[in-house]
């Protein structure tokens, strides 16, 4: 059969052959067009929430206080995903001398909120009092993106999940 012919089906409808083929190809581009947007739809669809902060992680962050002074950090938390987390850090005050080195060890906990976008809220007890922090989930919950919303404090810090 040329690409011209004429054919009929069983139930007895005549097709263009190439007709026949333009037709598949829509019907292909079709049937893909509608799995593309059910996948993106899906994702669209998925929300984040407190399940999504799981696990341990280990983190760094360094900021400065409305006078200027600055301190570095880095420690680690684990995240029950039901909104707690507990954790230590290390603070480096960038002062002190060999006597007094103005590092010190401090632990902590946390109640944290997450929202459906993927953002959030922690409030910390510390021993120097509330610390309140927004971040973001990124890379399918594996990094945290925060910064400080505490007044005065300019903070901004990154968590890492850990692999166990």
């Amino acid at each position: 059969m040329t690409s011209m012919e004429n054919v009929t089906s069983g139930g007895g409808i005549r097709l263009a052959a190439r007709g026949a083929v333009a037709g598949h190809r829509r019907a292909a581009s079709l049937i893909g067009l509608i799995v593309m947007l059910a996948a993106s739809t899906v994702s669209a669809d998925s929300a984040f929430g407190n399940g999504d902060l799981r696990g341990a992680y280990g983190f760094s962050f360094d900021l400065t206080f409305a006078t200027g002074q600055r301190i570095a950090a880095v420690g680690r938390f684990t995240a029950d995903g039901a909104g707690t987390y507990t954790g230590e850090r290390t603070v480096n005050l960038g002062t002190g001398s060999p006597d007094s080195p103005g590092v010190f060890h401090q632990s902590f906990s946390c109640m944290y909120s997450v929202d459906q976008n993927g953002t959030g809220t922690a409030v910390c007890s510390t021993p120097f009092g509330p610390e309140r922090f927004a971040f973001v989930l990124v890379d399918e919950g594996k990094e945290l993106q925060f910064i400080s919303i505490t007044p005065g404090i300019s903070l901004r810090g990154v968590a890492r999940r850990q692999a166990s």
